[in-house]
């Protein structure tokens, strides 16, 4: 996967959803994308097989979950990992999908990830994860609200509680994490690409 001719990486936002609030909840790191990136969109399964056939793009957003509804570029997007493209499941991502479908879509690409809990608590970067601690602006720890992963290798995780995490919540009591092995970030190598899973469901760890 090559850069344009301007040096920037070509991106392709891959958002299905018409219905989807990714645009109003993700306007900053659309605004860093469109700089950083040539940046191009693809709304409907025609334009986005084309987009992974013609453009040959750095990476592939995929903003909500209904991927899942189009065979074909469901299974278009898993050639292109293993390819040599880097593709992450982000913003609406998480909280579009069901959880069988979202297990199902991780089984077809040969990974042992699951869904998870979904709740708020604090987690920390796993600076023992190659590449993480080379990200010198991604925060040590946060509190983040999110769609968790279980089965994913630590090695794979980016971010994860520790015996020190509690759920936070304003309607339900606060209970110690039990589970410290799940993931709300995770990335990991598929064929020649990669493959990468953010559960935040209110944009924090995008912008």
């Amino acid at each position: 996967m090559s850069a344009s001719a301007s040096g920037r990486p070509h991106v392709l936002l891959l958002s299905l959803d018409v219905n989807s609030s990714f645009d109003q909840l993700y306007q900053r790191i659309l605004g860093k994308l469109n700089t950083a990136a040539i940046l191009d969109r693809a709304t409907k399964p025609e334009s986005a097989l084309q987009g992974l056939e013609d453009q040959s793009p750095h990476a592939v957003l995929v903003t909500d979950g209904s991927i899942t509804h189009y065979r074909g570029v469901y299974a278009g997007l898993l050639d292109y990992v293993r390819g040599g493209g880097t593709l992450v499941l982000m913003g609406n991502f998480s909280s579009t999908i069901r959880p069988k479908d979202l297990d199902k879509f991780f089984h077809d690409a040969g990974l042992p990830w699951t869904h998870a809990d979904y709740m708020r608590t604090m987690v920390y970067r796993n600076d023992t994860t190659e590449g993480v601690s080379s990200y010198a602006s991604l925060p040590s720890s946060y509190s983040q609200k999110a769609v968790f992963l279980a089965n994913v290798p630590v090695h794979d995780a980016w971010y994860l509680p520790t015996d020190s995490s509690r759920t936070e919540s304003l309607v339900f009591p606060s209970e110690w994490i039990q589970n410290l092995q799940q993931t709300p970030i995770a990335l990991t190598s598929i064929g020649n690409g990669r493959l990468g899973y953010v559960g935040d469901v209110n944009g924090h760890t995008c912008q």
